[in-house]
């Protein structure tokens, strides 16, 4: 602490007034003020009476950091015990302070708090929208259990963060506000209480000006800390983003090398070639850019600039290539070839619903009673595996009457897909029943079941859907 602010302290905790100590000085009042504001410091001289009127050393007086070995020993030892004493003198302060103010200046504390803990409470909910709305979408692979799990994580670490940094932002606000510039004293030894008021020189030339005591605690100096909290979960918000923009150009590069694989096919693939290598230079400026924010480095905005111009260039003149050269291809209508035959094995329940079933013809059921369960025999094209996905429904009469209903669905085989949708674009030719819907993609040939089962899966299927 300097020696102004002691000087002040010291003057305060003894109930000792400015003029009360210029006159034991024998100075003005003015050249105490000017100590205590920090303007000008008092002779060697004046520095002895002032320990002797406070019963002070000169060392503690003058130097900004004087502490003994045993002090510091003492500080170490009973650190939690100094944090509880310095919380309940916060607390005690603040309620006399309260108290001893007037009706209106109450309300003006309470409206600023509020006003406060609003402002702390939208930016803590838009930030904790933000943060989890993007780990959300870079955890997404993760099963629904466990994705509750980590979001839940993330939100209560959250939650945490802010109500810390909010009581300190409160706390910090408050005291800077009102505690440090009121003084109640509680001491009924005190006869009487003074009020300093400005020097009376000063004040009728009207050229005195207020001088903040302690430059740690002005409202600027609020202001940068605040700002520097800010930095802070702002470098930790693009850290977070970085995560997804860096699993993007990681892809975007593995596309960037297929493709060139491909330059040889038309200029449809030589489009794609340069809007991937556009959106791989847009996806390293963004990296660059997040870098140079988190590791405070000076961003070359000239050189920036001119990534980004070049990475939209190549985007837009790839798209347009490759939109371009889509005048030469033909649209063509073939017929999709189902020459892969599969089967499909269903077990029998009591609460099972088969939905291709119900809607198939009769002439494609064969009723045998020595099957136990259903197997479906059924046509797709060669790109094309069958599979049955399954979902559960409440009966609404019965709500817990559970029924199983079974779908057939078509996956893709991914490779053999795309080699064929290769093929047709190196041949410059769409088929358009990639536009189709789902169920021209397989044929049931066969259906074997009991006869049993079979009116049991359609007394289920009525039961679920009459109206």
């Amino acid at each position: 602490m300097k020696f102004c602010d002691k000087l002040q302290k010291i003057r305060k905790e003894n109930n000792v007034t400015q003029e009360q100590l210029a006159d034991k000085l024998n100075v003005s009042r003015q050249a105490v003020s000017k100590w205590e504001s920090g303007t000008a410091y008092p002779d060697t001289e004046k520095l002895i009476q002032i320990s002797k009127i406070f019963n002070t050393s000169l060392d503690e007086l003058i130097n900004d950091d004087t502490s003994s070995g045993k002090n510091n020993e003492t500080s170490k030892k009973f650190n939690l015990m100094e944090t509880l004493n310095i919380f309940f003198d916060f607390i005690s302060k603040s309620v006399n302070m309260f108290w001893s103010m007037k009706f209106v200046e109450k309300l003006k504390v309470l409206f600023e708090m509020i006003i406060l803990v609003l402002v702390i409470w939208a930016a803590a909910a838009i930030s904790n929208a933000l943060i989890v709305g993007v780990i959300r979408r870079i955890f997404m692979f993760l099963p629904t259990n466990i994705l509750h799990f980590v979001l839940s994580i993330f939100d209560a670490l959250i939650q945490a963060i802010w109500i810390i940094l909010g009581c300190i932002i409160i706390v910090k606000v408050f005291k800077t506000r009102y505690l440090d510039y009121y003084i109640v004293v509680t001491d009924d030894s005190v006869s009487e209480k003074t009020i300093e008021e400005p020097i009376k020189e000063l004040k009728e030339k009207k050229e005195y000006k207020v001088v903040i005591r302690d430059p740690e605690h002005s409202s600027f100096n609020l202001l940068k800390k605040i700002g520097k909290i800010f930095i802070f979960f702002l470098k930790l918000l693009a850290i977070c983003l970085a995560i997804p923009v860096i699993i993007t150009f990681v892809f975007l590069m593995i596309l960037f090398v297929i493709s060139l694989g491909y330059i040889l096919y038309g200029l449809f693939f030589n489009g794609i070639t340069l809007a991937l290598l556009g959106m791989l230079a847009f996806a390293l400026l963004i990296l660059w850019f997040m870098y140079n924010l988190v590791f405070n480095q000076k961003n070359a905005y000239q050189r920036m600039f001119m990534v980004f111009i070049i990475s939209i260039s190549l985007i837009g003149i790839g798209i347009g290539v490759s939109m371009a050269s889509l005048h030469d291809f033909e649209i063509v209508n073939d017929e999709i070839a189902m020459d892969k035959e599969q089967v499909i094995t269903i077990s029998m329940q009591d609460n099972l619903v088969i939905h291709d079933l119900t809607k198939l013809d009769d002439s494609k059921i064969v009723l045998d009673d020595d099957y136990a369960d259903i197997k479906i025999e059924a046509k797709a094209p060669e790109n094309i595996n069958l599979n049955t996905y399954v979902y559960y429904l409440y009966d609404e009469d019965e709500y817990e009457n559970r029924y199983k209903v079974i779908s057939i669905t078509a996956n893709y085989d991914g490779i053999k897909a795309f080699n064929e949708v290769l093929k047709q674009f190196k041949d410059k030719k769409i088929n358009t029943y990639i536009f189709d819907d789902n169920d021209k993609y397989y044929e049931i040939e066969k259906v074997y079941i009991s006869s049993a089962n079979l009116t049991q899966i359609k007394e289920n299927y009525e039961k679920l859907y009459e109206e």
